[in-house]
């Protein structure tokens, strides 16, 4: 089986992209960072960071995965980076739970809400499932529950 981590917040035109692209061949400049096409050939893909070199917080990762622009980037005229490798919201969520958990061999512990597994979620001010692509790296964090146990609560703010 194939497993496959990607950093998707690399996954937009920057100023990194803009400096090797000039090297790629035409057919590798349209492939880069292929999360589709693994997703497609049936790979398990999983999500991470490179922090410190780039942002830890995940909601940014899942907007540059479907978006394939920088967070923010509401210009509905640019071009997506590569395009036909943006991928749903859902499959970025499970990248970044269930299939990191599997490839840690810890899908039986966590990665998912289900009895028996611990329990450790977040609840966000906004359902990034329906809001704006763009938006969704603006969502906030109200409460973290680990292990059943809230941990941060700023549910009093008002959501």
């Amino acid at each position: 089986e194939v497993c496959a981590n990607f950093s998707p917040l690399w996954c937009w035109y920057d100023e990194n992209i803009q400096r090797t692209d000039p090297y790629l061949e035409p057919e590798r400049r349209k492939v880069q960072y292929p999360i589709k096409n693994m997703i497609k050939a049936g790979a398990t893909v999983t999500f991470g960071s490179d922090w410190p070199v780039t942002t830890y917080r995940p909601l940014d990762g899942i907007e540059v995965a479907v978006t394939r622009k920088e967070p923010g980037n509401q210009d509905r005229s640019q071009e997506a980076f590569c395009q036909d490798q943006c991928i749903s919201v859902e499959e970025a969520v499970l990248a970044y739970t269930i299939s990191a958990a599997y490839v840690n061999h810890q899908e039986k512990i966590v990665g998912s809400l289900e009895e028996g597994k611990k329990a450790d979620f977040v609840i966000l001010d906004k359902n990034i499932f329906s809001c704006e692509a763009w938006e969704i790296h603006n969502a906030k964090v109200k409460m973290t529950i680990l292990n059943g146990v809230v941990v941060y609560n700023s549910m009093n703010d008002g959501i």
